[in-house]
């Protein structure tokens, strides 16, 4: 997108993409029909089987009826019902059949019991004891056993409305006893409650369509841009069209740009019309809910105080969709274009459904709100922000909507770019068929060894140690912890194992030159080592900074803080070093700034590349700690990332990693040992938060060091000749 962008041009091409669209009878089904079909046919099936769920009664059979005192009655005259004075309303009475057993009957041996709950017989067995009626007498206690099948759904709601009926039934016990003994009817209560609730009926309706929406909208958003996607990248292949627009005189961007445009406008209008069509039935299906509870009876349902959501909250609802159908539209065009075929379009297409599919689902838990770490993940903090505007929350969701639609603009512009540089890889636009081997592929990648990695091999490497994170890091604890805590001799072997040994494995199998690709070659200007020890003792106090607002907002839980203050409180200063800082140092910078660096160099700009390589190094630290541990990462990974760059070596970057690592450990040493001493460099020594003076030094001391280490002449390695540029 280095060209500027012509406007009438994106849109001659987008007026042209549109229209293939609209002529298209599979999309036009998806954004507008079957919208339009799906909620009522869902209205009509919910309120059919919802009527039929009710009506059905369950069965309860009750054994030894003549053990049950006469008052208070627990069923009714004729011995069908439970007593329809134990009901809030007397018309639930009819929910429960009742059928009679005597104790010579099967249901009083316990094999033959579960097992004719089993094959459906009843859902709830009642057992009444021959003393009942006595023991109430006497005042005692008596035991009123209730069998039933948690596995079964019919036995547990069963089981509710009978369990609820007891415990109606106790209180008119309890009352009757009361009375008996010249006793008041609140000796037994001697603390009422008195319950108020404030919601509105709009604020509880609200609050049930808080938590559909969002889920309905994300999903819908993403629907109506999979399709369009695919038709119009793999689509245009397999059709013999996109030559055709490729050739034409329109840039590559302006051609991204009229594509992407096209696939949001299918991703909102089928949100829109999702979200018209499901108001028209819930206000029908509601009216006509409305129109049954106020029947001659005078009677009542929660479901006739819902309402709709207000004409603005709806449209403030769909103005925050859309920079989520942006993001979800880019991520689209960006994986369609690398598909041959519609087929193929699917496939990559699907993980993507996958993907966001729990990132939405995980908005309906009960607790999770609102919160900055919620609001940097994509499509959660999204539906979050729905959730609180449909829930009429407006206040509370006001300080969180730029820090939620701001990150997903900035996820739709990375998508967006990535799907630029799709569209101008001619590998990526004309790839013929192939049948992928492993074992081919593998031997090949050996057989034809190149002078540095590619973008996929550096994807590669992030997901082998993602994967070895998973199962060896929980092996080597247990080898090497005891307790099941965490040792420093752990935390060693897992970085070299987990972290460093990927890397280097594929440099050696898939590289010529693995020194050159994993940056293992002292930098030609010394300076560059100074600079990696001047770094730490500049950025030290700005991290820890960072690290304190960070741990304000998202605050580590104190499992967390336990865990990681008693990896080093238990050894030596010099096993601390060893495992917090040495063995960091070395292997997250041979994969991060190594490997991976050199991997996505290879199609990147610089910046893009060092960006890129620090949110990998940020979601890392996520992965295999905390969260809490992403921001600061990223900030280091992005210096660390410069200062590979330009040296073209590694070992800049390993020094500053490793004493950057060690001066918090060698304070936290300090701090701990003397507290009185280091509290003329720490306004909190616990924290090691630095006093204002110094942390006024370190931001124009950074900002220094950053410009002098962009001025001294670039020294690239072999593998990148040629090729480095820090700006274009």
């Amino acid at each position: 997108m280095s060209k500027s962008i012509r406007l009438s041009v994106v849109g001659s091409i987008f007026r042209r993409e549109l229209l293939d669209i609209l002529r298209d009878r599979r999309t036009i089904f998806m954004m507008i029909i079957f919208p339009v079909l799906l909620y009522p046919l869902i209205g009509i099936v919910v309120s059919q089987l919802a009527v039929a769920f009710q009506e059905k009664p369950r069965r309860v059979v009750v054994v030894n009826v003549q053990g049950l005192p006469k008052e208070p009655a627990l069923l009714s005259a004729d011995q069908t019902r439970f007593a329809s004075s134990l009901f809030a309303r007397p018309d639930d009475a009819n929910r429960l059949e009742i059928q009679v057993a005597d104790k010579a009957s099967p249901w009083m041996k316990v094999d033959a019991r579960g097992q004719m709950l089993r094959e459906g017989l009843a859902d709830v067995v009642v057992i009444v004891p021959e003393d009942l009626p006595k023991s109430i007498q006497e005042g005692k206690a008596g035991n009123l056993e209730i069998v039933y099948n948690s596995s079964d759904d019919r036995g547990q709601l069963a089981y509710g409305r009978v369990r609820d009926i007891v415990a109606r039934w106790n209180e008119l016990v309890l009352a009757k006893r009361l009375k008996a003994d010249s006793k008041s009817a609140d000796y037994a209560n001697p603390i009422r409650e008195k319950v108020r609730d404030v919601a509105t009926a709009r604020e509880s309706s609200g609050q049930l369509w808080s938590r559909m929406l969002p889920f309905l909208l994300v999903l819908m958003s993403l629907t109506g841009a999979f399709y369009p996607a695919i038709d119009l990248c793999a689509g245009e292949k397999e059709r013999g069209t996109m030559e055709t627009l490729l050739i034409s005189p329109a840039h590559r961007s302006e051609i991204v740009a009229a594509k992407f445009l096209t696939i949001l406008t299918s991703s909102l209008v089928t949100a829109a019309m999702n979200l018209v069509s499901l108001a028209l039935t819930s206000w029908q299906l509601l009216g006509q809910i409305g129109k049954s509870a106020g029947g001659p009876n005078g009677g009542s349902s929660a479901l006739a105080s819902l309402t709709l959501p207000s004409p603005g909250v709806m449209l403030l609802a769909f103005m925050i969709l859309i920079p989520i159908a942006a993001f979800l539209s880019a991520i689209c065009l960006a994986l369609a274009v690398m598909a041959r075929s519609t087929k193929e379009g699917q496939y990559y297409l699907t993980p993507v459904l996958m993907l966001a599919f729990p990132l939405t689902y995980m908005t309906l838990v009960p607790g999770v709100e609102l919160s900055p770490l919620y609001a940097l993940i994509p499509l959660t903090g999204t539906c979050l922000l729905l959730k609180t505007v449909l829930a009429g929350r407006i206040a509370l969701a006001l300080p969180y909507a730029l820090p939620v639609l701001l990150p997903t603009m900035v996820y739709a512009w990375m998508a967006l770019r990535w799907a630029v540089s799709q569209f101008e890889s001619e590998s990526v636009l004309f790839r013929e068929a192939e049948r992928f081997d492993i074992k081919s592929w593998f031997l090949w990648n050996i057989r034809n060894k190149s002078n540095r990695p590619t973008a996929d091999q550096a994807a590669i490497c992030f997901v082998m140690m993602l994967v070895s994170g998973w199962f060896a890091g929980p092996l080597i604890t247990h080898l090497f912890s005891t307790d099941g805590k965490i040792s420093t001799v752990s935390l060693i072997f897992t970085q070299f194992v987990v972290i460093g040994l990927p890397p280097v494995i594929l440099a050696l199998l898939l590289s010529k030159n693995p020194r050159q690709v994993l940056r293992l070659v002292p930098p030609v200007d010394k300076r560059y080592l100074i600079l990696g020890l001047l770094f730490p003792l500049a950025l030290h106090p700005l991290i820890a900074e960072l690290y304190a607002v960070v741990e304000f907002y998202l605050p580590m839980s104190d499992t967390m803080k336990k865990l990681f203050e008693g990896v080093v409180r238990d050894d030596t200063l010099f096993m601390s070093i060893l495992a917090v800082a040495f063995a960091p140092g070395l292997c997250e910078e041979l994969a991060f700034r190594g490997w991976i660096f050199s991997g996505l160099r290879s199609n990147n700009r610089p910046l893009a590349t060092i960006l890129m390589s620090s949110v990998l190094f940020g979601v890392m630290h996520v992965l295999m700690s905390a969260y809490q541990q992403f921001f600061h990462s990223t900030v280091l990974g992005v210096i660390l990332g410069l200062l590979a760059l330009r040296s073209g070596s590694l070992w800049p970057s390993v020094i500053m990693h490793i004493t950057n690592n060690a001066m918090a450990v060698i304070y936290g040493f300090w701090a701990r040992k003397s507290p009185s001493t280091a509290g003329w460099l720490f306004s909190d020594p616990e924290s090691l938060r630095y006093r204002w003076p110094f942390v006024l030094i370190a931001i124009p001391a950074t900002i220094f060091l950053v410009i002098w280490c962009y001025r001294m002449p670039e020294v690239a390695p072999v593998a990148d000749a040629n090729e480095l540029e820090l700006a274009e």
